[in-house]
């Protein structure tokens, strides 16, 4: 029987072709967020009275350049909710936007540099992880954590995911090729001397969930397309929505390298997959974490 050589998959380094830390593009909005969370986006702005009216302030007050800011969470006490900006100004109180707060998991990271949006409320923030990986994430906290947390220092992040698209991870076997074929020939040769090409049987590459992890940017920044295993799962309801809350570690345990995350998935993005622990999943995620 032919060897097997599991295929360990990918990670982000910093990005080589500039000198930040940020992958893609900007996208400056939260449409293909909230359709990933109720199919369109149009139905959250059923709930929007009720997001602001009933939600809890978390924080009011909260200066900017140019501006100041109020931050409402609906609800209260909940793994998945929602986090409204609002500008204070002398006269009145404007709605600016709404967008998803995920508790995520801690893990501890440096931060590296920080991205405002044109809402200087609103903005994205680069980490590298103790084994040097780049994350991208929007932080719903960006305003107070841009003024409170410094650059290359040891800090504690909760990190999250929300699954824009997700499907469950087939394993795959292919045989070797080229000179990865070439290697693993000269090296049985050797060991057997008396013994030809002939006798040469070809190792099997092969990518399972226990062994292979992807963690690669897309074209907009804080999104990256992912491959992992599921740990534990639960399921959350928000505004009748059910989401699946995913545990899962974006790097290798068997090298004792841990990166974990919580990955949300809305029951339509599920679709007819139903995810259960020890599955692998591939999926592309919006990233999102503040600081502790």
């Amino acid at each position: 029987m032919a060897s097997i050589l599991y295929v360990r998959g990918m990670s982000v380094q910093r990005p080589e072709d500039h000198n930040g830390y940020f992958f893609g593009e900007h996208s400056k909005g939260y449409g293909n967020i909230w359709d990933a969370v109720f199919g369109a986006s149009e139905k959250f702005l059923v709930f929007l009275r009720k997001v602001v009216q009933d939600g809890k302030v978390m924080f009011q007050g909260l200066k900017t350049t140019n501006k100041q800011y109020a931050g409402i969470k609906y609800p209260e006490n909940n793994k998945f909710s929602v986090l409204s900006l609002i500008e204070e100004n002398e006269k009145s109180k404007e709605y600016v936007s709404s967008y998803p707060l995920l508790i995520g998991i801690n893990n501890e990271v440096k931060l590296k540099e920080v991205y405002p949006w044109a809402i200087e409320g609103e903005g994205e923030m680069a980490a590298e992880t103790n084994l040097g990986k780049i994350i991208n994430f929007h932080n719903p906290y960006f305003a107070i954590d841009n003024k409170n947390f410094k650059f290359d220092k040891i800090q504690t992040i909760s990190l999250a995911g929300l699954a824009m698209t997700i499907d469950k991870m087939e394993v795959q076997e292919f045989p070797a090729e080229g000179d990865t074929y070439k290697h693993f020939l000269e090296e049985f040769l050797k060991e057997n001397p008396n013994k030809t090409e002939k006798d040469f049987e070809t190792p099997i590459h092969r990518i399972d969930a226990e062994h292979f992890r992807m963690f690669v940017p897309t074209d907009y920044c804080s999104e990256f397309e992912i491959a992992t295993q599921i740990e534990e799962i639960e399921y959350v309801e928000f505004l009748g929505e059910k989401i699946a809350v995913m545990k899962v570690n974006l790097e290798h345990g068997d090298d004792n390298e841990y990166l974990y995350c919580n990955i949300y998935a809305s029951q339509h993005v599920l679709d007819k997959y139903k995810p259960k622990v020890g599955d692998g999943i591939n999926a592309v995620v919006w990233m999102t974490g503040f600081f502790n």
